[in-house]
């Protein structure tokens, strides 16, 4: 896109086009409308010429995109392939991004366009979103696709967009109990396994698919095994924690009642109308499962991930440690856990310490008031 500039005294419009390491430019008479149109033109017009005067030896953004999503599809879980995909899907219909040119047009001033756009129509959130996916694309890219540039990364040059959150939902752990009490007073198999698939998502503070993954050698002793896919490069790792009385008590007599016998500890006991087949299966997704049993219940719709919220809650208002609230969190650093708990509501990253050192020291300070000057 032109560039307004300054040129001995006055503003004027600047047209300017590279293509791999071929650049062009051309000032134009002055700062009008006129001069912008006629920039614009210019550029299409050689951006053409240059494109088939040196065809690039750079891959295009479209195979940088398919390449990548394909390597994406066997590395990550369908959620995450399914948001990388739509991230894909928008920038290439934005039309900041030719698919079909080189890759090394997208600059710094294009992905930061993008972006601004993104934060206009969606949410600054939304936005930093697609800078993270297309920022681990592009370093992906330079590692493995051949003719991909090596200079620096875009994404990670355009500044991340500012956000407005609010904390995340905790649910009241009375809300939790009565959505448990509900599933309790049932005497069918399907609600009992639910109570108990509930209980470990509390006591264990996981995630929805590694719950739903969980397999009776996951289940050993006095502890419990859960899988994660969340770390970068998107491989399967473990993670051994406490197994809490309660839960042991709980999966072991689940585990001796269940009626279906398989490797994995919950399945699929309820099949909607006109599909057996999936019965005895391994959970997948349970999309409106928390909804109507929250409703059921009489309490505030929470979803999976918000009882791991409720989890860290308990944790952290228990007056747990907090290297013992990552160890059960299973956060690689400390950072983040601080971070997680920030976006729960429940302490600040530096001034939780800052507190904490004022209330061992015994003393109070007063703040200045406006009046104080």
């Amino acid at each position: 896109m032109p560039i307004l500039k300054q040129k001995r005294g006055r503003q004027r419009w600047m047209g300017r086009v590279r293509i791999g390491t071929d650049e062009r430019s051309k000032w134009f008479p002055d700062d009008s409308r006129r001069s912008e149109k006629a920039a614009i033109e210019w550029e299409v017009r050689e951006r053409a010429r240059l494109k088939e005067k040196t065809p690039s030896a750079c891959v295009a953004a479209l195979e940088w995109a398919t390449k990548y999503l394909a390597y994406a599809q066997g590395q990550h879980q369908e959620k995450t392939c399914r948001e990388k995909r739509a991230t894909f899907a928008r920038l290439m219909q934005s039309g900041m991004v030719d698919p079909d040119g080189p890759v090394d047009e997208i600059l710094p001033a294009n992905a930061l366009r993008y972006l601004e756009t993104q934060r206009s129509e969606r949410s600054g959130y939304a936005a930093n979103k697609d800078r993270k996916n297309l920022a681990v694309a592009w370093k992906w890219g330079t590692r493995f696709v051949p003719g991909f540039p090596l200079g620096p990364n875009p994404w990670l040059i355009a500044p991340r967009m500012s956000e407005e959150r609010s904390p995340r939902y905790v649910p009241p752990a009375s809300d939790f109990w009565a959505v448990m009490d509900h599933l309790a007073a049932s005497e069918d198999i399907a609600d009992r396994q639910d109570w108990i698939m509930l209980l470990t998502l509390l006591h264990t503070a996981g995630r929805r698919s590694e719950i739903f993954n969980l397999k009776l050698f996951d289940v050993t002793g006095n502890q419990i095994r859960l899988w994660t896919r969340k770390r970068e490069g998107g491989d399967l790792e473990e993670n051994w924690i406490p197994l809490t009385p309660t839960l042991k008590q709980a999966l072991g007599d689940w585990i001796k009642i269940r009626p279906v016998k398989s490797e994995h500890v919950f399945s699929i006991l309820r099949c909607a109308k006109g599909m057996p087949e999936f019965y005895g299966r391994p959970f997948t997704n349970r999309q409106h499962f928390m909804s109507r049993i929250c409703k059921r219940a009489g309490v505030k719709p929470f979803g999976f991930h918000a009882i791991r919220h409720l989890s860290a809650s308990v944790l952290w208002n228990e007056g747990i440690d907090i290297k013992d609230v990552q160890l059960i969190l299973r956060h690689m650093s400390q950072a983040t856990t601080e971070r997680y708990l920030h976006r729960l509501g429940l302490l600040h990253p530096t001034g939780a310490r800052i507190g904490e050192a004022l209330e061992r020291g015994g003393k109070v300070i007063q703040l200045p008031s406006a009046a104080d000057g």
